[in-house]
């Protein structure tokens, strides 16, 4: 039986995009989508993001799991600017700035909702693993935009990924921040690394899973956009793109693993 490709409503994305951030349509439309296949909603675990600023992805990715009570980790340094953390008595309100915008999004109850002031650079696997507690069905990374802050965000947090679990690290294609795209590369090119396979594209986010889940996500993506074609430009765009590479034999690949872009 395939997949339904529910799309992220007119009305939920106009409170998102309203978030100040950075996110495209499309990325926050088929970030919703593969949430709500059946594969993703049964895949146990937190949705964990590191890097939230003021909460625009990690409202999104609670309201996509609305009702599955999931808790919804955000870590982040709470910075003035750039290496300047915010003075200790102005973090109760960025964190409550994040939380009004979660609560907008219409996610499951606050209670669920865990914000964490922590450079990520200080924190070990062991460390990391201790604040989360749990494993992660849906990890978000956009933290530092630095190759070594990447490395090390991806570092820490993917051996908690559950098997099915889905990995969307951001700005690996922003021309403004360079080194996220080599951290990037330089992750998934150490033996920590050869245990993921990205397995589409779309905006900036590169969207992975654990290897031996590569083939299943390729099938699902396939799935949601052909059952999407006629409800999204974007889609039809992509499928478009995609069977004119088929055409002419030509399957994009990153790392030596199939991916499926999404154009937007």
């Amino acid at each position: 039986m395939k997949e339904k490709s529910i799309a992220l409503s007119l009305e939920s994305w106009g409170i998102i995009d309203s978030i100040p951030g950075w996110l495209s349509h499309s990325a926050a439309d088929f970030s919703y989508r593969i949430m709500q296949a059946g594969l993703f909603r049964e895949t146990p675990g937190a949705l964990v993001e590191i890097g939230v600023f003021k909460g625009k992805y990690l409202a999104l990715i609670g309201h996509a799991s609305h009702g599955q009570g999931r808790y919804l980790v955000g870590l982040d340094g709470f910075l003035a600017g750039p290496n300047q953390p915010l003075e200790s008595r102005w973090v109760d309100s960025a964190k409550s700035e994040i939380e009004s915008n979660v609560r907008m999004a219409e996610v499951t109850a606050l209670e669920c909702l865990i914000l964490h002031r922590t450079n990520s650079n200080d924190l070990s696997p062991s460390l990391f693993k201790a604040m989360i507690n749990d494993t992660i069905a849906f990890l978000s990374i956009d933290a530092g935009h630095e190759a070594e802050d990447v490395f090390n965000d991806m570092r820490i947090s993917t051996e908690l990924l559950a098997s099915n679990g889905i990995i969307a690290a951001d700005d690996i294609f922003n021309p403004a921040v360079p080194g996220v795209a080599e951290g990037f590369c330089a992750f998934m090119s150490s033996g920590m690394g050869k245990k993921f396979a990205p397995f589409a594209n779309c905006g900036n986010k590169v969207f992975l899973c654990r290897a031996e889940s590569h083939g299943t996500y390729i099938e699902l993506v396939r799935e949601i956009l052909e059952e999407g074609a006629e409800q999204s430009e974007y889609i039809e765009k992509s499928l478009e793109h995609i069977n004119k590479n088929a055409s002419i034999g030509f399957s994009p690949k990153m790392f030596g693993w199939q991916v499926i872009p999404l154009l937007y």
